[in-house]
């Protein structure tokens, strides 16, 4: 630790800092011991508007009476008051800088910062973070702000003696070098200024082919339409499935790279092996892995859950752990015996799965009752001899079916996707238009991207990328061949399609939710369902509000997730002081919103008051319940 002297040398030396600042040849802040030099920005500035001004309801009429701030950049909200601009191709910072200092409704101008070393920036508003040495008494603390013409803005409740200080109103200038004098008082562990940039979290994971998962983010890639997607890549900033179990009833998966122990659980086979004896049925052995040319559950799990690791694809819910569950033998089709059926979904309520993917069904809408009763008990708690009782339900999602371009089969969603316990989702394709093979009805909840279907031989056909099985078992290459399937990593496919690929979306997206909202998983009054939520937070598609043919929409696991966390307002996964010191700014100081405004918006009425502001007191203070989910997105 650094050697400390008394808290006078430290007022003496202000003088003497004051001075020094000034001549400074570049700008620069310290991290630790070393130096890091930065530049003023000249394609961005930001701007504290004056709080005794007017209210500026039209940025546009400020912009345009400022000629050297370029209106074709989007304005950004920084915090605090400020506003980032973009600067006219000609004009520079000092110049775009003097000019605004000059405009009356202007009360504070700050660079945006670039590193020379990798092009990096950062914005600065007015604040200063100081970390004093924790022996330092409070009021000694507070002399040496008051000192700098700094007040006292916020404090850190986990760590003593980090304070958050904000520039005086008669100063004008940029908060970097207060935080570099206060660094070298002996009597700080450092200082800076304070900066304002938003974390990457996974919004763009490193594995390579995730740029081909147009299902998770749509940039147009081979002829699609951007924005036709589930909107994944935003919602990884708000929760990765962290903490929920999801089972995967199908013909079975296997250990991969993306999907390897602890996170691939032990599961179970029910009919892989299993032979039917007289009237006896054995009840299959403790190996779920897919036959040497099968894929279909593999395909399914790498979309639910496939590791963000830097290689192969992108999960939905990479934080998620997965029980395999395998219904299908080797052959084709599934048992027509509803006994493995009815085991396995009833073994994977008993190993704690919270979601089931399930993209399989039966060719009519009938109900088989066994299979029924089953999903029924699971899913609901409120249906049990004992309402509400024991562990909450699970959420089941399923594939509406692909028979709707089919003579023998019909445009009805199928069994089990017709059920009301179950989430149904049929398929669009990449420009948001609905597949022909994709089964609609009053059923259909929604739909998700998918590929086309495989063909009459079983043979995968589609274009959506996933989990193969690993070195040459699986479809790649003995089905599809290398080549054809667009790439030589035979440890993954690029043809997987039909609702089968549309159904694990949605069971991915539910194990997100669950992970920010775990008591959602009850499924009964007062909490909404999970069918309610991903309904009606879907993006529209095809007619206006729900139809047959789209359901309520094409999934959206971003705006999914918006509805359930109002009150986390700062979006960091906890409702705390901190949220509740922005509504106070919000609603009282006329400070902007700094990420979604609609996550204010507690009681769901198009405005974030007072009244909002006691429903988050409710939450910080008193432990009320989370409010029950939102639709707006504003």
């Amino acid at each position: 630790m650094r050697f400390r002297t008394l808290f006078p040398l430290a007022v003496a030396m202000i003088s003497i800092l004051a001075v020094a600042r000034i001549t400074h040849s570049q700008d620069f802040y310290f991290y630790l011991d070393s130096v890091y030099y930065v530049n003023p920005s000249d394609e961005t500035i930001a701007v504290q508007f004056d709080t005794t001004s007017p209210e500026l309801h039209l940025l546009s009429e400020f912009m345009a009476r400022n000629v050297c701030l370029d209106s074709s950049v989007e304005v950004e909200v920084i915090g605090r008051g400020f506003y980032r601009f973009g600067i006219q191709s000609g004009c520079t910072y000092v110049t775009t800088a003097a000019a605004l200092a000059a405009d009356p409704d202007v009360h504070r101008v700050t660079p945006t910062y670039v590193s020379p070393e990798d092009g990096s920036d950062f914005n600065v508003t007015d604040l200063v973070s100081v970390q004093f040495d924790e022996n330092l008494s409070v009021d000694s603390c507070l002399a040496i702000i008051s000192a700098y013409g700094l007040t006292l803005a916020d404090s850190c409740i986990y760590r003593h003696n980090l304070w958050w200080c904000a520039l005086a109103d008669s100063i004008v200038e940029s908060p970097l070098p207060y935080g570099n004098d206060l660094h070298v008082l002996p009597e700080t562990e450092w200082s800076s200024a304070t900066m304002f940039d938003a974390p990457a979290l996974m919004s763009e994971p490193s594995d390579p082919y995730f740029l081909n998962q147009y299902y998770l983010k749509n940039t147009g890639q081979n002829g699609g339409t951007p924005g036709v997607d589930i909107d994944a890549a935003t919602a990884w900033d708000l929760s990765q499935g962290g903490g929920i179990r999801i089972a995967v009833l199908d013909n079975g998966v296997a250990p991969h790279a993306e999907l390897a122990p602890p996170r691939l659980m032990a599961g179970w086979d029910f009919v892989g092996s299993s032979l039917e004896f007289g009237w006896k049925w054995e009840n299959g052995d403790d190996d779920p892995t897919p036959g040497a040319e099968k894929n279909h559950g593999m395909a399914c799990a790498g979309i639910i859950g496939a590791a963000h690791n830097g290689v192969g694809i992108a999960g939905i819910s990479p934080g998620s752990e997965f029980v395999p569950i395998k219904i299908t033998d080797d052959g084709t089709s599934l048992p027509a015996d509803q006994r493995p059926i009815v085991n396995a979904i009833y073994l994977a309520y008993a190993m704690g799965a919270q979601v089931i993917s399930n993209s399989w069904g039966y060719p009519t809408t009938g109900y088989r009752t066994d299979v029924a009763h089953a999903i029924r008990y699971v899913t609901d708690p409120c249906t049990r001899p004992v309402p509400g009782s024991g562990r909450p339900g699970v959420i089941m999602v399923f594939s509406s079916g692909n028979g709707a371009d089919d003579a023998a089969g019909g445009p009805y969603v199928v069994f089990p996707a017709n059920m009301p316990n179950t989430v149904s989702v049929g398929a669009v394709d990449k420009n948001g238009t609905r597949w022909d093979y994709s089964n609609y009805g009053s059923a259909l909840d929604l739909v998700a991207p998918s590929g086309q279907e495989g063909n009459q031989a079983g043979i995968p056909d589609g274009d959506v990328w996933t989990t193969d099985q690993e070195a040459t078992l699986g479809w790649n290459p003995l089905i599809t061949g290398v080549l054809p399937d667009e790439t030589s990593d035979i440890d993954f496919t690029a043809k997987f399609g039909g609702t089968s690929a549309a159904c694990p979306q949605v069971a991915g997206i539910a194990a997100l939710l669950l992970s920010r909202r775990p008591d959602l998983q009850y499924g009964c009054a007062p909490y909404m369902t999970m069918r309610e939520i991903v309904r009606n937070s879907a993006t529209d598609a095809g007619n206006p509000g729900w139809d047959q043919y789209y359901g309520a929409g094409i999934a959206n696991a971003y705006r999914a997730l918006l509805s359930v966390i109002h009150g986390d307002v700062d979006k960091n996964g906890f409702v705390d002081a901190t949220d509740l010191s922005i509504l106070i700014d919000v609603c009282f100081f006329g400070q902007p919103m700094p990420y979604e405004y609609s996550l204010g918006d507690m009681d769901c009425n198009g405005f974030v008051d007072a009244t909002d502001l006691a429903f988050e007191v409710d939450l910080v203070f008193f432990g009320w319940g989370p409010p029950e989910p939102c639709f707006l997105y504003y």
